[in-house]
């Protein structure tokens, strides 16, 4: 592959990833009868905004959200489920060990924004505490995988820069 090829394939890339095209992943862990929030990062929805909350690798819809109004919430979850309807967050009540798994956000709003939420619910404490260890108050979240996925992005981007400059510094000598 041409090298100026490679060059455009790598600025390319790095601008939608740069751009937030991309969807990012976030690891939670919560333990049985807590409540959850799978924060959007978002601190105001627009008016028009559609938000989609699904579920699982089908992918099955918790929440549909449309024009400043709740279009669809999924049968058995109106006691399980919350809208956050000025951010679109998700809050599940209630934690099982049944609610662990896969969920994804999909806001539309002229610049769409997914986020992936990875969710285990363990039947004791997430975090215990030990004598003569201060008490975590954050919350019970972990960006152990954000961190994973950004690296799963970029790494492919500055391997194949590193692989232009070399080839560019061979074929001047």
């Amino acid at each position: 592959m041409d090298c100026r090829i490679s060059l455009f394939l790598f600025a390319l890339m790095f601008g939608a990833a740069a751009a937030g095209g991309l969807s990012e992943t976030k690891s939670l862990i919560a333990k049985i009868g807590d409540n959850i929030t799978l924060n959007t990062g978002i601190s105001e929805l627009h008016r028009n905004s559609e938000v989609y909350w699904v579920y699982g690798p089908t992918k099955d819809t918790i929440i549909h959200f449309e024009n400043g109004k709740l279009q669809w919430i999924r049968k058995d979850g109106i006691e399980k489920f919350e809208l956050d309807e000025r951010t679109g967050s998700l809050i599940i009540r209630s934690l099982n060990i049944s609610d662990s798994g896969i969920y994804h956000g999909h806001i539309i709003d002229g610049n769409d924004s997914q986020q992936t939420f990875v969710l285990t619910v363990l039947e004791s404490d997430p975090n215990p505490t030990f004598a003569g260890c201060p008490q975590n108050t954050t919350a019970r979240g972990t960006n152990r995988g954000t961190q994973r996925s950004h690296i799963a992005v970029c790494l492919p981007f500055v391997l194949l820069g590193l692989i232009c400059i070399v080839k560019l510094m061979v074929n001047k000598w």
